[in-house]
């Protein structure tokens, strides 16, 4: 009896550990390549509002979905925004291959003002027809990360 007792509080602590695992994975861990598809419907190509004269608005942690111009799909998490680097914007992000499997990720990307970048190629070289965001300032005070050449994404709010 008492063994039966200590598996059974074994079973429940590891239950219990796994619960808690799963609770604390963040905004951005918690989609993969099966939820991003499930939401795809619903992104829009419009641009998120970044900063403007009331300071930063997108906070860190926030989570952005999104469809490449290679059709693939993908998430980004902004990890930080920098005013005294022209409102450079770091980032964390994944896109999937249509079969689920990562295609490319980094971590704490610097995307620079005014910059575009290539989810597909992880790169912000040269503008292109090929580039999906574009850190777009305008202005003293508003910045947008915006859609270039009409990618659709939706914002998820930390």
């Amino acid at each position: 009896m008492k063994r039966i007792i200590a598996v059974l509080s074994i079973i429940a602590l590891t239950a219990c550990n796994s619960t808690k695992k799963i609770d604390s994975l963040s905004v951005y861990d918690n989609y993969d390549y099966s939820k991003i598809d499930v939401l795809a419907d619903s992104f829009k190509s419009e641009h998120i509002l970044v900063s403007n004269k009331e300071g930063i608005q997108l906070k860190s942690g926030s989570v952005i979905l999104f469809i490449t111009t290679d059709g693939n799909l993908g998430k980004m998490e902004i990890v930080s925004i920098n005013p005294e680097e022209n409102y450079k914007i770091s980032f964390n992000y994944t896109v999937y291959n249509n079969d689920g499997s990562v295609k490319t990720s980094m971590d704490n990307f610097g995307l620079r003002g005014t910059w575009t970048f290539d989810f597909d190629k992880g790169t912000d070289e040269a503008a292109s027809y090929e580039n999906d965001i574009w850190n777009d300032r305008v202005g003293d005070f508003e910045t947008y990360l915006g859609t270039e050449n009409e990618i659709l994404m939706l914002l998820i709010q930390k």
